[in-house]
């Protein structure tokens, strides 16, 4: 039986608009509701400096402190899985890495913060070329190698996945705190890799599988996984040959951070990186379907915030 609350109350948290749709409200305690920023707001924070403009945007949505309760286990879900350095925009900037482990655990007081992801390509080259292992533990975190072995069968509860395994140490569970920090790329498959195609990495067996269904399993996957926030790293953005790239020809400077409670309105807003409509993206359209969030962005209240 799950200790996390299930999918159902997820679904009806986010549709209802509380903030707490972090999926877990009941986990951790929270600041009371009237503090904090309504469910579909969303801050894009602009400027030079990476670890900057995501304190900015975190700042925007009421401060981390709103989100990660003193003592709590942070598992921070950045996007590690090819052997590319920051510059190729393939992985999660490292700079933005680090100011959320810096604000989780210094602002917020967090028990500890995780950084984990299941690799694509070799995991210690993977770690070390993005940046992320060096700035993470630097930063205070602990930094460790996704083992599929570990990965165990976790009850899924979707509609289209009701099981699969699960890293138990990126699992919803009393106390911790799931914070999703994707980069903004493009994909081969799924078109766009923004918030909830990189769950993939929180889990492990055949995950080409998945792909066929695509579009339905990524709701279902963020639904279990319920993020209390979703941080999009727009810094650099991947425009091409992704998820892997190489060129630094596919790679445009973007010079944004964005933040929100609403896993559907921060893939929506990543889909306008590219000239693209959430529409365009049916696992937007599902998870907005399925009450998740909101896929329409003049309904989101966004606070674009200056360097």
């Amino acid at each position: 039986m799950r200790d996390h609350c299930s999918r159902r109350t997820f679904l009806k948290t986010a549709a209802g608009g509380a903030l707490a749709v972090t999926g877990a409200a009941h986990l951790v305690p929270r600041l009371p509701a009237q503090e904090l920023p309504s469910l579909s707001v969303l801050a894009v924070a602009q400027g030079d400096d990476p670890a900057e403009i995501t304190r900015r945007a975190i700042a925007a949505i009421g401060g981390i402190r709103a989100y990660v309760p003193e003592g709590s286990e942070v598992v921070l879900k950045a996007n590690i899985g090819w052997a590319r350095a920051p510059e190729f925009a393939a992985n999660t900037n490292p700079d933005v890495v680090r100011a959320l482990i810096e604000m989780c655990l210094q602002e917020a007081r967090a028990g500890s913060v995780l950084v984990l992801d299941n690799t694509c390509n070799n995991p210690r080259q993977c770690y070390t070329l993005s940046g992320i292992a060096e700035t993470a533990q630097a930063a205070g975190a602990e930094v460790a190698f996704f083992r599929a072995a570990d990965c165990t069968p976790a009850a899924i509860g979707g509609q289209h996945l009701t099981t699969w395994p699960v890293h138990p140490r990126m699992a919803p569970a009393p106390n911790r705190v799931i914070i999703n920090v994707p980069i903004a790329k493009q994909h081969g498959i799924s078109q766009l890799t923004l918030g909830m195609k990189n769950f993939f990495g929180s889990i492990g067996g055949n995950r080409g599988q998945l792909h066929q269904n695509i579009h339905r399993v990524l709701p279902d996957l963020t639904a279990h996984f319920a993020p209390a926030l979703t941080v999009i790293d727009a810094y650099r953005i991947l425009l091409r040959n992704g998820p892997q790239g190489g060129d630094l020809a596919d790679v445009e400077l973007r010079n944004t951070v964005a933040a929100t409670t609403d896993p559907v309105a921060a893939d929506a807003f990543g889909t306008t990186l590219f000239g693209l409509e959430p529409g365009d993206m049916p696992w937007i359209v599902n998870a907005h379907a399925l009450g998740m969030g909101e896929m329409s962005l003049d309904r989101v209240e966004i606070q674009r915030v200056a360097a």
